[in-house]
């Protein structure tokens, strides 16, 4: 005896995206995070994804952001279909360009004393 078995078809429901940025700059966030020179808070994840509990993120709809550099110097994100807007990904890439600056402040070597 055989039966028919239906199956949908695949269909988009998350889409993943990495946005790529200098080496530098890489080492400066993750030094920063690494250092604990950011608030807990404060580290580029919970900024664009929150954790659900303690803090919003500041842009919604991101998930699964990912950036140690094991991947090259970029952070990945995903964002369901329905939400991905243009908009949104300049959200996303102001947030972390606003975040390699704080970080390349806090990790900027001290100015030489003056004479």
């Amino acid at each position: 005896m055989t039966s028919e078995v239906k199956i949908g078809q695949p269909e988009i429901q998350r889409r993943a995206y990495c946005v790529e940025i200098e080496v530098s700059d890489m080492l400066a966030i993750t030094n920063a995070e690494h250092e604990n020179l950011f608030d807990y808070h404060d580290q580029l994840v919970f900024r664009l994804e929150g954790d659900g509990t303690a803090k919003d993120a500041e842009v919604k709809y991101v998930h699964g952001v990912e950036y140690n550099g094991h991947f090259g110097s970029a952070i990945f994100y995903s964002v369901d279909d329905e939400d991905d807007t243009p908009e949104l990904h300049d959200q996303v890439r102001e947030i972390i360009r606003d975040q390699i600056e704080k970080a390349r402040e806090l990790t900027a070597a001290p100015a030489a004393p003056s004479p």
